[in-house]
Order: structure tokens, then C-alpha cells, then sequence
């Protein structure tokens, strides 16, 4: 299949996908209903991370050349998926899907050689080699990307949004991709799904949800990418990557801190994300959409140009801290920011 076919050809089939899995998903039940969290209306098939999968997989068996590496991937994203969908079926305790995500994650070192073997040279004392703790460094690395990813689902379209942008900023921070993800595919593949999930233009589609599937799969290949394009021979010093991925991993950081000090739970779901202080300030779920989506591009591209600039990755590292901090006490002090951001409206 010609490359120039295939972003095109990646939004029809996952229109296809959504469009057939959708009165499975409601006959056996693979639904999203309102809640005391959830207060979107009526019932929402959770299928849209199980039909970009479906048309990542068709896509890559037409236009990607088979290799080892993309078959473990595909392995692992099957497992993730199944993991996703199981837990939208039934929420899973967190302990299980750590376990399950460690796995994987041990499949994706050990099966196709793909991990985080270098920091870069992060303290301008020469390259700092991981070694032996590059495995666990690794698995701590992909857990922390699926669930920061897996956390960012909370309005229509901010996940698949955030991952488009991560997505064109890997393009855009390297000279080449790896085929073993085609990158412009999966754009597309949520390009289709946010038709469905945002319809916009008041377009006539049935609503649907990524769901945990999609989210999963997303930060593991987000993750698996990264890994791909900042070690070895790449030209993006590893600390790169938290800026490429900052909105998702400071949301996720910040809450989890906001929960320790409060002595809850850091897997506990509560309603005090960026989107959540965004919409408390009278901003609708669309304003919070934009914002946020503005934010992250605004870091990925301060973080390209700091870097064309060739600020030391020790810097560029405490630019990014210095920033989270600020993220952070934002977070901490949820009315107080919902205030200030009031004054925006």
C-alpha cells in the first residue's frame, strides 16, 4: 500500500471498526454510564480504543514490513488491550493491572530489546549508562506513561487530543521514525475516533468512548516510541521525552501527590485534574479542551526550541522541574488556581 494511502485509509476502517463494534458493545454490555464522576448523558459504548486498534492492526498488516520488533509490540498491545477492556468490563483492583502492565513492559525489554539503556549525558559529566537497572527503570518508565495517559481521559477528546500532539512532536523532534509504528496512521486512527467522540459540526454519529483499552494502548505505544526514538543513535537526548509527553506526566504527578498528602490512595479517582480546576472556573468541557491542548503544544515547542538553542539537558531537566513545580501547587491548591483562572473567563 502506498505510505500516501495509508493515514487516509487508517480513518476508514477505524470509522468502519466504531461503526460495527458498536451494537456488539451494547448487547453485551461494554457500556459507560453516569456516575458520580462521570456526568456525560446516557449510556456510551466503550469501544473506541479497541476499533483504533483493530485498524492499527489491519493497517500494519498492509503497509508495515514484518519484523520481530513490531511483532512483539503488537503482542504486548494485545494484552494491554484485552487488559483495558477487562477493566471497562469490570474495574480491576490497581495492583492487578500494575502486575499486568509489568509484564508487558518485561516482554517489551526482554522480547524485543526495546528499553531506556541511557539517561544522556543528563549531568554534563558524560553519558549516564543505566546497566543492569535498565530493565526496572524501564517498566517503571511504561507504567508511569500508560496511567498518565490512562488519567488524561477525562473530557471528550483530551486523550486522543494530547496524543496527536505527543504524536507530531516525535515527528517533529526527530529526523526519522521507526517503522515499526506508523506513526501517521495512528493520527489518523484518532483523528476517526474524535469524530465520533467530539462530533463536531453537529455531524450525525454515534457517541462514543476510548475507553480504558484506548487509553492504555496509547500511553504503551507513546511510551514504546519514546523508548525507540531518544536512546542509541537517536538525535533526542532522552530528557526530551518529558517534555513531549509534560501535560499528561505533571497532571499525573501532581495528583498523585495531592492524594499522598491528603494520606489517600495514588491510584484513587477524584475530579481535581487540570480539566476538572479548568471547568470549575466556568470554562465548558470544549474551552478546557482547547486550553489544555494549547498548553501542551505550547511545552512541546518551548522544549524543541530550548533544545535547537542547545541548552544543556542538565538545564533543559531543571526547566522542565521548575515547571512542574508550578504544576504542582497549581494542582495542590485547586480552588485558589479555579479562581484564577476565573479571572481568564
Amino acid at each position: 500500500m502506498s505510505p500516501s494511502v495509508v493515514p487516509f485509509f487508517a480513518f476508514l476502517i477505524t470509522c468502519f471498526f466504531i461503526i460495527i463494534y458498536k451494537p456488539f458493545a451494547e448487547k453485551v454490555g461494554l457500556i459507560d454510564t453516569p456516575n458520580q464522576r462521570k456526568h456525560h448523558k446516557g449510556k456510551i459504548p466503550l469501544i473506541g480504543g479497541i476499533s483504533i486498534f483493530s485498524a492499527y492492526l489491519v493497517v500494519s498488516f498492509f503497509s508495515i514490513e514484518p519484523s520481530h520488533t513490531n511483532t512483539i509490540f503488537l503482542i504486548c498491545s494485545c494484552i494491554m488491550v484485552a487488559l483495558g477492556a477487562l477493566d471497562d468490563f469490570k474495574d480491576l483492583s490497581f495492583k492487578f493491572r500494575l502486575v499486568v502492565q509489568a509484564t508487558i513492559a518485561l516482554i517489551m525489554v526482554y522480547g524485543a530489546d526495546v528499553k531506556i539503556d541511557t539517561l544522556g549525558n543528563l549531568f554534563d559529566s558524560g553519558e549516564v549508562e543505566l546497566g543492569k537497572i535498565a530493565p526496572f527503570f524501564t517498566i517503571v518508565a511504561v507504567i508511569g506513561c500508560i496511567n498518565a495517559f490512562n488519567m488524561m481521559d477525562g473530557i471528550d477528546g483530551l486523550c486522543s487530543g494530547v496524543t496527536i500532539i505527543t504524536l507530531l512532536s516525535i515527528i517533529i523532534y526527530n529526523d526519522s521514525i521507526p517503522l515499526t509504528i506508523a506513526v501517521p496512521a495512528v493520527i489518523s486512527c484518532l483523528l476517526a475516533y474524535m469524530l465520533f467522540n467530539l462530533q463536531p459540526f453537529r455531524i450525525r454519529v454515534p457517541k462514543v468512548f476510548m475507553g480504558d483499552a484506548g487509553s492504555m494502548f496509547i500511553g504503551f505505544m507513546v511510551v514504546w516510541l519514546l523508548a525507540e526514538t531518544t536512546q542509541g543513535s537517536s538525535n533526542t537526548p532522552p530528557v526530551m521525552a518529558i517534555w513531549i509527553i509534560a501535560i499528561p506526566l505533571m497532571d499525573m504527578g501532581a495528583i498523585m501527590i495531592r492524594r499522598l498528602k491528603k494520606g489517600q490512595s495514588p491510584f484513587k479517582p477524584d475530579r481535581n485534574h487540570l480539566h476538572h480546576i479548568i471547568m470549575r472556573a466556568g470554562f465548558t468541557a470544549t474551552e478546557a479542551l482547547v486550553l489544555i491542548l494549547i498548553l501542551a503544544s505550547m511545552i512541546s515547542l518551548l522544549g524543541y526550541v530550548l533544545l535547537k538553542n542547545e541548552m544543556s539537558e542538565w538545564n533543559l531537566m531543571l526547566f522542565w522541574l521548575t515547571l512542574f513545580g508550578i504544576y504542582t501547587i497549581g494542582i495542590n491548591h485547586a480552588w485558589g488556581l479555579s479562581k484564577v483562572i476565573k479571572k481568564f473567563k
